[in-house]
């Protein structure tokens, strides 16, 4: 059987902290514009856990239900079509890794971020956070460390 999931260097105690950085600072550039309300801001909270390959092995083998044959960490490109080997990507348009990425990540978290901040400012919400992706993109590669 192979299992992948999100996950995190060992050292690390944030999965993407590159993630997180690009996702506040939209998050923030729509506070500040006045969209949302500074204090809906702050008690946001989006509890999210990617544990390192040690911890996965410990907890398969304390478990011990199944045999770890491999137990590898690899990275996954934030942008389809990006060779990891070759650490380079497809020559795409300048917005489209932003927009890809941002895509995906409403796909994931839309229905909460709704729940909380409503659904009138998505539209703004994602396409702010897509901006973002396409700046950080400029200056580095990103990529999802998996188990």
């Amino acid at each position: 059987m192979v299992w992948t999931a999100k996950g995190r260097a060992a050292r690390r105690r944030n999965p993407d902290l590159a993630k997180v950085r690009v996702t506040k600072s939209g998050q923030n550039g729509v506070g500040s514009k006045g969209l949302i309300e500074e204090s809906r801001l702050d008690s946001f909270n989006m509890p999210f856990y990617a544990p390192s390959a040690e911890e996965v092995r410990h907890i398969i083998e304390k478990e011990g239900s199944f045999n770890i044959h491999q137990l590898q960490t690899f990275h996954l490109s934030w942008v389809q079509n990006f060779d990891n080997d070759n650490k380079k990507g497809l020559e795409l348009d300048k917005y489209a890794g932003g927009n890809q990425v941002a895509d995906r990540s409403r796909a994931a978290v839309e229905s909460l971020l709704v729940n909380h901040f409503g659904k009138a400012i998505m539209d703004d919400l994602f396409q702010r956070f897509s901006i973002k992706v396409t700046e950080h993109l400029e200056m580095e590669a990103g990529a999802y460390p998996n188990v």
